[in-house]
């Protein structure tokens, strides 16, 4: 659920946008057209707050596992049994962990691969609530996440 000021900021969104699918929704008070809009894939990019252990191995390369020093692979294991089944790529520390067991021309493949499944899309509606850049090169950081409710989009638009 957003907080009072989180739905702020969005119904400020709503109200200042110039896009003509919002204002005929606006308009017409059709607020799960709203939610529809602002659950939509937006063009800034975040990082993602968990990746599942079992979606990581299934990026790495075979043949670059198999190459891995037996240090390396005790380091990728302690960050697999101590991360409850996740890992979360916000953390800048833990991308640079990856990067280091995969380093070399030996990890090439990874890391490339490991980099691609850290990042995704943000809504229209998280985008309003990120911090950084937002592109490919560097992901911006997610302040709030998850869809928003058309009860949300209602109470906004009712209530503030």
């Amino acid at each position: 659920m957003m907080t009072d000021i989180q739905l702020q900021t969005l119904v400020a969104a709503i109200r200042a946008s110039t896009d003509p699918v919002v204002i005929a929704a606006r308009t017409a008070r059709n607020d799960a057209k709203l939610a529809e809009i602002y659950n939509a894939a937006s063009s800034k990019i975040v990082w993602k707050t968990r990746v599942s252990n079992d979606d990581i191995g299934d990026a790495m390369n075979g043949t670059e596992v198999a190459g891995l020093s037996s240090l390396n692979m005790q380091r990728a294991q302690l960050l697999a049994n101590y991360s409850s089944g996740w890992q979360n790529p916000t953390r800048a520390d833990r991308r640079a962990a990856f990067d280091q067991i995969f380093s070399g021309a030996g990890g090439a493949i990874t890391r490339a691969a490991l980099a691609a499944l850290w990042r995704r899309p943000a809504s229209l509606v998280e985008s309003l609530f990120t911090t950084g850049t937002g592109t490919d090169a560097s992901p911006a950081t997610l302040g709030w996440e998850g869809p928003v409710q058309v009860s949300e989009i209602s109470r906004a638009l009712n209530e503030l």
